[in-house]
């Protein structure tokens, strides 16, 4: 049972795979894409998001950050084991925890006799490519050996006077499966920072070739990467927030990438009413004074919800709600009445203050205009703009989510 019946994420899964289809034929068409679900699919569903993406959209390879996460997938998502896929852990594998480990050696053993999906983990430091060599023979003798390297980002992965000292250990242990990086800032074009990471992501190659390691496949572009055309000629590359609609890319003037939003957040009013100029909306008495005489509408969203309190002048679209499962055009939207989030956001509501002198209608024309039980879309299409708002990013305000607001599938 839902526990909100008229506040949801209407999730339409039918602009990921246009996403997807984009990125296969046209950004990345020599590249296998790695399909991104981490974080429950950045907020809008593992279990249903990784189902649609295999049995709709033809998807072989998929990437999570936690073992947790792979365990749950192909536990909710049978096919997904049955087909043999690959699903490729991260960041938190529990390679090294001994309680866990395990798991690796029946999962991928069964995926040796092609009875079982495959499940990589990503080892990013020293000790996990030591400790993981060291049970080669044993606890991952069916489980791909895939080392990042750290070209810059300076988070995870070895260095490359690290992955140079590994070289006797690497070839000892049959080379490579997987060489890959991440890029900490594809997203801003004028920034040379993803030039000189993609140039050391190649000094790595060339370190193993040079010394005989073969490295049988290789990875480096996220989003921000895919969308500027940088290592998209490599094995794979890692679609995450374009997957779902949403440009990496931060700066204006780069050619918008033709992506199709798939995160919806709907609510209701729940009541409208109107304050004078000098009164306080909500708890607290600090910035929460209203200046002029404006219209209310409060929404069931709160803290509990993920709806943070931070999120003080986000924009909220109040009325009319875009039609579901269409995309709009921005330019359809011109007339909508668009409020704030005014005062602190509590566990269960957040006040949207209307002021006249903005949206240029009457307190009497908002009356008739607001209306309560009317739908109200939160976000939607301009998620980034939006984020941008209140000093965020879409990733977080999708994330963020919790539970107890519904995800509506819409095919």
């Amino acid at each position: 049972m839902d526990l909100r019946n008229t506040t949801y994420v209407e999730v339409r899964l039918a602009n990921i795979k246009k996403n997807l289809d984009l990125i296969r034929t046209t950004l990345a068409p020599k590249a296998t894409p790695i399909t991104m679900i981490k974080g429950q699919a950045y907020g809008n569903g593992l279990e249903r998001v990784g189902q649609y993406l295999h049995d709709k959209c033809n998807v072989t390879t998929l990437g999570v950050a936690a073992l947790g996460e792979a365990q749950q997938l192909l536990s909710a998502v049978p096919q997904i084991d049955a087909a043999g896929r690959d699903v490729f852990v991260f960041s938190d594998t529990e390679v090294m925890n001994p309680k866990f480990n395990a798991y690796y050696t029946e999962q991928n053993a069964k995926a040796a006799a092609g009875k079982a999906a495959k499940v990589w983990p990503i080892l990013g430091s020293l000790e996990q490519i030591h400790y993981f060599v060291a049970e080669r023979s044993t606890t991952f003798k069916d489980t791909p050996l895939c080392v990042k390297v750290n070209t810059g980002m300076n988070r995870m992965g070895v260095s490359l006077e690290e992955l140079q000292d590994l070289i006797p250990v690497l070839k000892s242990n049959g080379g490579v499966d997987l060489l890959l990086q991440h890029f900490s800032a594809s997203g801003l074009p004028s920034h040379p920072a993803t030039t000189e990471q993609y140039e050391n992501f190649q000094k790595a190659k060339a370190i193993l070739k040079d010394a005989g390691v073969e490295v049988r496949a290789t990875s480096c572009a996220n989003s921000g990467a895919i969308e500027r055309g940088i290592g998209v000629d490599e094995t794979y590359v890692r679609p995450g927030i374009m997957l779902y609609g949403y440009s990496a890319i931060e700066d204006p003037t780069f050619p918008p990438t033709p992506l199709h939003p798939c995160h919806f957040l709907y609510s209701k009013v729940v009541k409208v009413y109107t304050v004078k100029a000098g009164q306080r909306i909500g708890y607290g008495v600090g910035d929460n004074m209203t200046t002029e005489d404006s219209c209310v509408a409060l929404i069931p969203l709160g803290y509990a919800d993920g709806f943070s309190r931070y999120y003080k002048g986000l924009e909220v679209e109040i009325s009319p709600a875009l039609p579901h499962g269409q995309d709009e055009s921005i330019a359809s939207r011109a007339n909508q009445i668009v409020g704030k989030v005014f005062g602190n956001v509590n566990m269960d509501a957040a006040a949207i203050l209307i002021r006249p002198s903005v949206c240029g209608k009457s307190l009497d024309e908002l009356k008739d205009l607001v209306k309560a039980e009317s739908e109200v879309l939160v976000w939607g299409p301009e998620l980034n703009k939006t984020a941008a708002a209140v000093g965020t990013i879409s990733y977080e305000l999708m994330c963020g989510l919790t539970i107890r607001v519904p995800r509506v599938y819409v095919e």
